[in-house]
């Protein structure tokens, strides 16, 4: 079953704390912002593939510029 999508806003992303534990601010639709206790923010995207679940990391938030 599709869930629906829950937009993740700039704002939101921005206003995530760092906590005890991990926490996972979700859309609905697979992606995933990982917020690490040490303040980090990872992008994940779990999906199914073959009757697993999958999932694949992109990156960190924000991009940080290449030198």
């Amino acid at each position: 079953m599709r869930h629906s999508n829950d937009v993740l806003k700039p704002a939101t992303i921005d206003n995530a704390k760092a906590k005890d534990k991990r926490c996972d601010l979700t859309d609905g639709g697979g992606l995933v912002l990982k917020v690490m206790p040490s303040g980090s923010k990872t992008w994940r995207f779990k999906y199914h593939l073959n009757g697993k679940r999958e999932k694949v990391t992109i990156g960190a938030y924000p991009v940080q510029p290449m030198s």
